[in-house]
């Protein structure tokens, strides 16, 4: 598709941030609209894509099979051709602590129109800074979108809790999914700054998929006069 016939959209108007490129990236997906965003996020201290932003655009256009141009981190022009929306498994990776709601804002619309159910694994932060939290998320925007015949399931894998139970005094478990590496590094470091040790062991029993696993920890026991 020529440039011509891309919508050209401005991403530094107003207050110049992610969600310009968030609503016009949903949207694009929805409405069949070729759009071109250039400026993106001009109006933040480190303008262009950040590795949330990369992730839910690169979700976008595999919800819609859609061709993504000069999508890229640091990236401050993209184009999107969006194709048809179809429902499947699908999966967004911030590789960091980028929120998992903004993908999840990004990615609820466009999902609605396709012609089945979908699940999305979406891995990131739960409670990034200037970003929705995940209890606000479960709790409140969950329930506002049930009103208007949306119904969506979520469930809530991990949050941090590596540093609580470095520090806790005696052995504490929790069971969970794949064990990222953003998880092995937070627990890399408890373990060099406290006398806290964990174990990782692949659960077997029968209750368990092929990827639970469970994380032990002999906590330091570190004390707080102040609880």
């Amino acid at each position: 598709m020529e440039s011509a016939d891309l919508q050209q959209l401005d991403g530094s108007v107003m207050e110049g941030g992610g969600q310009i490129l968030r609503v016009s990236a949903a949207l694009s997906c929805i409405t069949g609209t070729a759009v071109k965003i250039t400026k993106i996020r001009a109006g933040r201290s480190t303008p262009g894509l950040r590795p949330q932003h990369l992730s839910g655009l690169q979700l976008v256009s595999d919800l819609c099979s859609g061709s993504l141009q000069g999508a890229a981190l640091g990236s401050t022009d993209i184009s999107l051709t969006p194709g048809k929306i179809h429902s499947g498994n699908h999966t967004a990776d911030t590789e960091t602590a980028g929120s998992v709601c903004l993908l999840l804002q990004v990615s609820l619309p466009c999902a609605l129109f396709a012609d089945a159910s979908s699940q999305f694994c979406l891995k990131g932060g739960t409670n990034a800074e200037m970003a929705p939290q995940i209890d606000y998320t479960i709790k409140v925007f969950k329930p506002i979108l049930e009103k208007f015949g949306v119904h969506f399931d979520c469930d809530l894998k991990m949050r941090c809790l590596i540093i609580f139970m470095a520090l806790a005094k005696g052995t504490s478990r929790i069971r969970t999914g794949p064990v990222t590496l953003h998880t092995q590094t937070a627990i890399h470091m408890a373990e060099q700054l406290t006398q806290a040790k964990f174990t990782i062991t692949k659960c077997e029993d029968e209750l368990s998929s092929n990827d639970t696993y469970v994380i032990e920890c002999e906590g330091s026991g570190a004390s707080n006069p102040n609880l």
